[in-house]
């Protein structure tokens, strides 16, 4: 199995264990659902810059699921070691933080809310369930 396969693997199973809340698996299931969609914000057939979302995208999902969730949870799902584990957890974490926070703040809290936005800026919904958003920094304090 390849690397896109394993991550895809470990974000289907986060996002469907009943074990991890609500809130976090809407917010990997809406960027699941953003990386399956037909629309992009940057079309991809734009050389270099239309994938260039989706890679976002791919880096904010495992930064979440690595960083700001329940690790041990999270492990139970990962399919390399816990030595992979903890050096993707850095490299993501620092690939996340080049992202401006307010990109990922919109993409938790859209996940939370249960949609996503279409290219042309209209919310689609995902769930009926609309949790609280909580932040990165509310969920570090946590653990």
């Amino acid at each position: 199995m390849g690397l896109i396969q394993r991550i895809t693997s470990l974000a289907r199973a986060i996002a469907t264990d009943p074990r991890i809340p609500t809130r976090d698996r809407l917010i990997i299931a809406a960027m699941l659902t953003y990386l399956a969609a037909p629309f992009d914000l940057i079309p991809d057939f734009i050389p270099l810059l239309g994938y260039a979302d989706d890679l976002v995208v791919v880096i904010l999902l495992l930064d979440y699921a690595l960083n700001h969730m329940d690790r041990s949870l999270v492990r139970e799902h990962w399919p390399w070691s816990e030595r992979a584990l903890q050096r993707a957890a850095c490299i993501v974490g620092a690939a996340a933080r080049l992202v401006p926070g307010i990109v990922r703040q919109r993409i938790w809290q859209s996940g939370a809310r249960g949609t996503v936005e279409d290219a042309g800026g209209a919310n689609v919904a995902m769930s009926s369930a609309v949790p609280t958003p909580r932040t990165p920094e509310q969920t570090s304090k946590m653990g």
